[in-house]
């Protein structure tokens, strides 16, 4: 079932040639209820990795299309309080910020952060990307003080990751 699935994502990637979001979500969908976990894993992976292909190739309203359906489907396999769907929050942040559209992309940033402290408290190396990210994304808005303090923390956490305390 994984080299299968694994297949199928590098001949779509090969050929241009995704399958539908709303197919592999409904796969991903009925792989969770039948409990085939690998599967509905790798449907996830999918849909994350075309998000990512139409993103690069500028295609943005596909690339939300796929990003949606992977935020949905990681809201349903791992639940709201999971680093999977802050993950797939970050990455729906980065094509409305490839839009130009900062507001939108500070407000999916900010609930992937929310969601990290939630999980983790406060401190984890789990912040440093969604604070990273939103940094920027207020820093594009105009609010450069706040991203200064933001990206403060970033580092803060990314210095601890490097150097744990004993």
């Amino acid at each position: 079932c994984f080299l299968l699935s694994f297949c199928s994502i590098i001949l779509a990637q090969e050929n241009e040639d995704w399958l539908p979001a709303d197919t592999i979500y409904q796969w991903g969908i009925e792989a969770y209820f039948e409990n085939d976990d690998e599967f509905t894993a790798q449907c996830s992976l999918y849909l994350w990795n075309a998000s990512k292909f139409y993103l690069n190739n500028n295609e943005h309203k596909t690339a939300l299309k796929y990003a949606f359906s992977e935020r949905d489907l990681s809201l349903i396999k791992y639940g709201k309080y999971s680093h999977q769907y802050a993950m797939s929050l970050g990455n729906i942040a980065k094509i409305h910020e490839a839009i130009g559209l900062y507001f939108e992309a500070s407000d999916y940033n900010k609930q992937a952060l929310d969601i990290e402290f939630a999980i983790c408290g406060k401190d984890s190396t789990s912040f440093i990307t969604p604070l990273h990210n939103f940094a920027c994304n207020v820093s594009a808005c105009g609010g450069d003080y706040i991203a200064i303090d933001f990206m403060k923390s970033a580092i803060y956490y990314k210095n601890k990751a490097n150097y744990p305390q004993e």
